[in-house]
């Protein structure tokens, strides 16, 4: 008995280095491939093309591999495929009198549907009567309003926020988002679930534009958000890593079902790899699925991305304001983002 199980170990050993070989080959043409692309100063992401070799797969494959553990072995491969790809055409010029195919292919997805760049501010605290203030910063495009830091749950909330909620319903000011972020999510709010939900509703009532709603939030809310008049961010948050394409993507597609106005992914990167992994779902959610992906990695490897989001096509990025304290690590504050922007001359 133990004979057979070394047996199979050794067979199974033996078929691991025959993938690994057939993986790197794979890989040499990806490299190639991208060799064509930079000279023809193609785009890199071609959804089409991976629709059709995972279709293919999924015909050929007789089992016992299932559909779902194939595709998501294959999202990693074209993830990989695509990283290498990303690499050698950020190295390479592209044709003769042309910016590489890298750089087009951002400046393509920041202008998409001719669409400004957009700094959104996030506002953790000020007392009541400097609201309407920080509701017209003039430096900034939108506003998240960072509720769960100025009512963290206690007691008394409804009376705290009647002035706040009487500013939102004044005109003019800015777009704002709120954003009532639990405990369980990096937020600050740690009472009731009900009552962070119906503080969300107000905010709705009172004429916010956009209300930032978890992933694993009750769904049943965001009929009561749209009736108010305000669009829904499903969103989702890993404090702890940036998991892998397989995940991410399934995780998109997951959030997708919920019927969303638009998406936001954020992860905390350990590495640039990281940064990448997560920014390529913004071109992945507005080609694949027609819906805005806001995307970038948390801490001070992912603060880049945070730049790089904008340039790929994310309706925003986040920023704190200068003075203020930073809603998540690795935020840039409002001028530093503004200074950025202005050089790349999206602004």
């Amino acid at each position: 008995m133990h004979d057979d199980l070394e047996k199979i170990r050794d067979e199974i050993d033996g078929i691991d280095s025959h993938m690994l070989r057939l993986l790197n080959r794979r890989m040499e043409l990806a490299i190639e491939v991208g060799r064509i692309k930079a000279f023809r100063g193609l785009q890199l992401f071609h959804p089409e093309r991976e629709r059709i070799v995972s279709q293919r797969l999924s015909k050929l494959n007789p089992g016992p591999l299932s559909e779902e553990s194939l595709r998501s072995i294959y999202r990693e491969i074209f993830a990989a495929s695509r990283l290498i790809q990303h690499r050698l055409q950020a190295a390479l010029p592209g044709p003769e009198g042309t910016q590489s195919p890298f750089d087009e292919s951002n400046r393509q997805g920041a202008k998409a549907k001719n669409q400004k760049v957009r700094i959104c501010g996030c506002l953790a605290e000020c007392p009541s009567q400097e609201f309407g203030k920080w509701l017209n910063h003039p430096e900034v495009d939108l506003v998240e309003w960072r509720m769960d830091r100025f009512f963290a749950g206690g007691h008394s909330i409804e009376e705290e926020m009647k002035s706040f909620l009487e500013t939102l319903s004044a005109r003019p000011r800015l777009p704002v988002i709120a954003t009532n972020r639990p405990v369980r999510e990096m937020g600050g709010f740690a009472g009731r679930e009900d009552l962070r939900l119906s503080m969300l509703e107000q905010a709705a009532k009172s004429g916010v534009d956009w209300i930032d709603f978890e992933h694993d939030a009750d769904m049943d809310y965001i009929a009561h958000f749209r009736q108010a008049g305000a669009k829904v961010l499903i969103s989702w948050h890993n404090p702890v890593e940036t998991p892998s394409m397989g995940v991410l993507c399934a995780k998109l597609e997951s959030m997708l079902k919920t019927g969303p106005d638009a998406l936001k992914i954020v992860t905390l990167a350990k590495s640039d790899v990281d940064n990448l992994r997560v920014a390529e779902l913004i071109p992945v959610a507005r080609e694949e699925f027609g819906i805005d992906l806001i995307a970038f990695c948390m801490g001070p490897a992912g603060k880049w991305s945070r730049l790089v989001s904008l340039l790929l096509g994310s309706p925003w990025t986040y920023v704190r304001f200068d003075g203020q304290s930073a809603s998540a690590p690795g935020q840039f504050t409002v001028s530093e983002m503004r200074a950025l922007v202005r050089f790349f001359g999206k602004d």
